[in-house]
């Protein structure tokens, strides 16, 4: 079950404050933050949780990828909260 964690609570490392770990495994489009093993270890079995329920191309994507400047991610913020969430295109 993808929502069997959503309300752990636990400390960000990004945002610097305590978020629910379903913001955490959804935060990048669906997919989970780049940090989530760093922040969720101590907590639960993340690394079997990742396995289990998100495909190898899917984990390459986020672990693999070359992370975002903070310019762009504060871009990409400003542009949801415009577009009220929803994806422009």
């Amino acid at each position: 079950m993808i929502d069997q964690y959503d309300n752990e609570e636990g400390y960000c490392r990004m945002l610097g404050h305590r978020l629910p770990f379903k913001y955490c495994r959804s935060v990048n489009d669906g997919l989970p933050c780049r940090k989530v093993m760093d922040c969720w270890f101590d907590v639960f079995p993340v690394l079997q949780f990742l396995s289990d329920n998100f495909s190898e191309e899917e984990l390459k994507s986020i672990f693999c990828a070359e992370p975002k400047t903070r310019m762009v991610s504060l871009i990409e913020i400003i542009n949801k909260v415009k577009t009220g969430g929803q994806e422009e295109g």
